[in-house]
């Protein structure tokens, strides 16, 4: 359940960094860098705490959604469609 947590959340990172920057390098040497760290390259699975874990992500969860609910609104306005709230 932790893994699927932080995968969501460093999904919409990237994606936010994916349209901040409007290329694909950022988001992939970050990636790369979150792939090597050693708990990944020495299979180390134990759990983590729940409260570390909502500590770290949650802010970033709630900049991310927040960053592609506007630059979507962003979008919707250039194009000349209304927003759906």
């Amino acid at each position: 359940m932790q893994q699927v947590f932080y995968a969501l959340i460093l999904g919409l990172a990237l994606s936010f960094i994916r349209i901040l920057t409007n290329g694909l390098w950022v988001g992939i040497l970050l990636h790369s860098l979150i792939d090597f760290q050693p708990t990944i390259a020495t299979g180390g699975s134990a759990a983590t705490n729940w409260g570390s874990l909502l500590l770290i992500f949650l802010p970033l969860f709630v900049i991310s959604l927040l960053w592609l609910w506007f630059a979507d609104r962003l979008l919707l306005k250039k194009k000349g469609e209304a927003p759906l709230s």
